[in-house]
């Protein structure tokens, strides 16, 4: 029993190191950051939960962008077709850090993430992954851009 704790610890506290460096590494590349940005980075390495809205427990991206926001005090819809029509458009020229960029993965608007500057975005990608930093310019989400809106 105590080299099954044992080992628990050290998975807890490997996992938080690794956790905390990507949250340093975003840090140090973003410095001047926007609170929207920062409350995503607080989160980088949580894993992906679908319908997840608790960094304890994981996030899926609509629950991510809900729980960034709501920890700024700013309520948006859970659904991103939803929050895509509440906003106003922002072009990919005039994207700002902490914008939301959405993408067509399915046919149909359905991800989301936070723009952090360089084109870059913090997203809940999928089932066996975790919140992360992804490029604008990726193969694959460079072709199922479908916009972005300032919420704040």
């Amino acid at each position: 029993m105590f080299r099954f704790k044992l080992g628990l610890m050290a998975a807890v506290l490997a996992s938080t190191i690794g956790q905390s460096m990507a949250q340093e590494q975003a840090q140090s590349r973003f410095p001047d950051l926007n609170p929207a940005v920062a409350q995503a980075i607080e989160v980088l390495g949580t894993p992906y939960r679908w319908g997840g809205t608790d960094p304890l427990k994981g996030f899926d991206c609509s629950g991510l962008i809900q729980y960034v926001f709501g920890r700024l005090q700013v309520s948006v819809p859970r659904m991103p077709v939803d929050l895509f029509k509440k906003y106003n458009p922002v072009t990919a020229a005039q994207l700002l850090p902490g914008d939301v960029v959405f993408f067509n993965t399915f046919g149909a608007l359905s991800h989301v993430g936070i723009y952090i500057g360089d084109r870059q975005f913090i997203h809940a990608p999928h089932k066996g992954l975790r919140v992360q930093i992804e490029s604008l310019d990726s193969s694959y989400y460079k072709t199922r851009f479908a916009g972005a809106r300032r919420v704040i």
